[in-house]
């Protein structure tokens, strides 16, 4: 399926705009050059491709026309928008006649005495800086600061102006020189000009104009290229009478991938735009709405009535799939522009129109792109028989999709198990996690205090996570204590939620360094042996425990600190293991006030553990920070140094194993607990299904204080302090986050609500 991950960048592009293809860049002969940045930019801005061996040939030359592609591309020329008579060598319908014809009316170039250009020729240091020059600035600019010698650069030589601006400027790159001597060099004007070499000056020119410098600075960088549209030989002007479609028409009635954003409900816009209007002024917020004002059209084209679909069907067996895009607006000429700025990357150059029988069609073999324009839709296929059957079914009436259930809905997504299964084949993802559910339905909607996310996944018969979830019902809520509370999250087993994170853990770096990678078993029975190992705890008692639900609550008790609560319910067979480990803590906590002893001598009152008479099972450790000597504890400010910290674990009597930072908890577990909280409640309010397999709730503006308070310990340098102050603002825009997921039957489905 690798030609599908290709077709998921085009789409991801379309969504996010061309710096999507920002990490596909990775040239396999950059290492060895100056140049790797440059020509990564230049790549991400869709000016330069590589190689079918993953190379960018920073050593091959580049041809005449191929530079001038790369300066139109550069500074947003339309080539079609210019017109000249062409050399004799440069006949009409090649794909470099558009450059040219534009280059000579622009006068960028002037072709050589006989009349021709040699569009196949290498491009030369002089002519191409030259070439560069003039488009870039009309004419060579008065800037001149060279102080170095050129042995081969004559004043009198018709290039002469054009390489000494370049040279002041710090325009051309390090290997454009050898040196012959202190401060001074050849140049060598006549030798052909590398692709790293023309990636590299092209790169510092835009730089110094676009930052309006007078020469190179390494700490600028240029402006994104802004694609523009495809420029096309027709001109579409649909029919008054044509019947009214809607973009569903045109999707296929069965989809193993479907993605839609339904940006025409008027009251969910409402509220998304009163959502974002809450976000604080700052100079991250200011400067992405300066970028999009830039366009004044942009605003105006967002808040108009607009769809975007995109689906797709694949055939693993035969590396095959199907996809289709429709895109429709009020206004289709916006939506055209849109949709053009965004097309794949060579594609502009190999791209034809026609107009015939109330379509305009566009075709590009080249790239398997075949698409049209419909009244006030655009519809994109990877093959052109789609393409014919859509409008057929246009022509005869035919309706496509049901999409009712992504209706209303800012965002909708299907996936089917077949098709991610497809994708994940040809990477090097381990299949462990693969075949887990035989679909994932998402949407997020605007409601009036927040944002709603809700999702559906079908899950296989036979997984341990489907195990872990079934019958299960959030328990541990009716246990915690609710004061100060900030943020509580169970899940119905703390060893599949560990497997899942270690692995993934482990999938994003270690397995790289394996000959024989682990699965996701392997890796969490390696972590439960190195903490056995760790401790002195029998493997059998950590397994048997965390085989268990889990909650992680924490809170604000008006101290420094927050209280950190850490409960696993037990069953009544795993009741002793859990005793275990707390022996052994007992045992941790024993070694301590040894340590203690031999420090700071028998009786230093730092550390005292206690039994707690209501609780047989818990044991109590109070850390008196004040007996710490102060040199020893200035550094964590006064509050810290002064604090006492009251710690809990073991098991109660209702079978819970506890870890706790939390004053007094024997009188508030089971008593003042999170399911009584009207806080908690409000937010569970949002949300169906919160009694279901797990639940997640977070109150942002405690836990910041939480943070601030502890700011000075984090030791932060003026820059990321700001970073912090900026990332605060934003989150505290956030009242809350609450989340749950209920089982029923083999399907799963999750609920999240964000309130602003």
């Amino acid at each position: 399926m690798k030609k599908f991950a290709m077709f998921l960048a085009f789409v991801s592009t379309f969504l996010m705009g061309s710096t999507a293809y920002a990490e596909l860049v990775d040239f396999n002969d950059l290492l060895e050059t100056e140049y790797r940045s440059s020509i990564i930019w230049m790549a991400e801005n869709d000016i330069v491709n590589g190689y079918d061996d993953g190379s960018f040939g920073v050593d091959k030359c580049v041809n005449r026309v191929e530079l001038l592609k790369m300066l139109f591309l550069m500074n947003d020329v339309d080539p079609y928008a210019f017109t000249s008579s062409l050399f004799k060598d440069t006949p009409e319908g090649q794909w470099y006649t558009p450059y040219v014809k534009t280059a000579r009316a622009k006068g960028v170039v002037n072709g050589y005495p006989d009349g021709t250009f040699k569009p196949g020729n290498c491009v030369n240091r002089a002519e191409a800086i030259k070439m560069a020059v003039i488009e870039f600035f009309g004419d060579v600019p008065e800037y001149r600061y060279y102080y170095g010698y050129v042995e081969d650069l004559e004043s009198d030589q018709w290039y002469y102006d054009y390489v000494d601006y370049v040279l002041s400027a710090d325009a051309v790159g390090l290997m454009h020189t050898e040196s012959s001597g202190y401060n001074d060099f050849k140049f060598f004007p006549g030798d052909s000009m590398t692709r790293a070499e023309v990636a590299e000056m092209l790169y510092r020119l835009k730089t110094i104009r676009d930052n309006r410098l007078e020469y190179y600075s390494s700490w600028e960088k240029p402006e994104d290229i802004n694609f523009y549209p495809f420029y096309l030989a027709c001109n579409y002007n649909p029919p008054e009478d044509m019947d009214k479609l809607d973009a569903e028409d045109l999707m296929p009635t069965d989809s193993s991938v479907l993605f839609v954003m339904d940006h025409s409900n008027s009251s969910q816009l409402k509220y998304l735009n009163s959502i974002l209007d809450k976000f604080p002024d700052s100079e991250l917020w200011e400067s992405f709405k300066a970028e999009l004002a830039d366009d004044g059209d942009f605003w105006d084209f967002v808040n108009d009535d607009w769809k975007l679909y995109v689906a797709a069907n694949l055939d693993e067996k035969n590396d095959d799939f199907d996809a289709y895009i429709v895109g429709q607006a009020e206004d289709g000429d916006a939506l055209e522009e849109v949709f053009g700025n965004m097309l794949h990357k060579d594609m502009r150059s190999a791209i034809s129109c026609e107009d015939r029988n109330r379509f305009e069609f566009w075709t590009s073999e080249i790239d398997e792109f075949y698409g049209f324009r419909y009244d006030d839709m655009l519809f994109a296929t990877n093959k052109k028989e789609n393409r014919d059957a859509i409008t057929r079914r246009i022509l005869m009436g035919d309706s496509g999709a049901d999409l009712s259930q992504a209706a209303n809905k800012l965002m909708y997504l299907y996936l089917d198990s077949d098709a991610l299964n497809s994708i994940l084949a040809d990477s090097d993802f381990d299949e462990t996690y693969m075949n887990l559910f035989d679909y994932v339905e998402a949407s997020m909607s605007a409601k009036s205090t927040g944002l709603a996310f809700s999702g559906e996944t079908k899950m296989t018969r036979l997984n341990s996570l489907w195990e872990a979830y079934r019958d299960y019902e959030v328990a541990l809520v009716d246990k915690v204590p609710s004061d100060g509370m900030i943020a509580y999250l169970e899940e119905p087993n703390l060893k599949e939620t560990l497997k899942l994170f270690l692995y993934w853990d482990y999938a994003s770096w270690g397995r790289y360094y394996d000959e024989y990678p682990k699965s996701d078993i392997e890796v969490y029975e390696e972590y439960v042996a190195d903490l056995s190992e760790e401790f002195n705890m029998m493997e059998d008692d950590i397994d048997a425990v965390m085989d268990s639900p889990f909650a992680l609550a924490l809170a604000d008790i008006g101290e420094v600190y927050p209280g950190i609560l850490f409960y696993i319910q037990l069953d009544s067979d795993d009741i002793d293991a859990g005793l275990g480990i707390a022996d052994r803590l007992d045992d941790l906590v024993d070694e301590s006030q040894v340590e203690l002893a031999v420090d700071y001598g028998e009786e230093n009152g730092i550390l005292t553990q206690m039994a707690v008479d209501s609780q047989p099972d818990l044991r109590k450790v109070i850390m008196d920070m004040s007996m710490i000597p102060g040199e020893e504890t200035s550094q964590l400010g006064e509050q810290w140094a002064s604090a006492t910290l009251e710690y809990y674990y073991g098991v109660t009597t209702d079978n819970v194993f506890v870890v706790a930072l939390y004053p007094d908890l024997p009188n508030k577990h089971g008593k003042n607990v999170l399911d009584d909280a009207p806080f908690y409640n409000t937010a569970v309010s949002k949300l169906s299904g919160v009694y279901g397999a797990d639940v997640t709730y977070i109150d942002f503006e405690p836990l910041f204080d939480i943070v601030d308070r502890n700011i000075d310990l984090l030791d932060l340098y003026e820059d990321e302090m700001e970073m912090y102050e900026t990332v605060k603002d934003y989150f505290l825009t956030m009242k809350y986050l609450i989340s749950s997921t209920e089982m029923s039957g083999y399907t799963m489905k999750s609920n999240v609500f964000v309130a602003f």
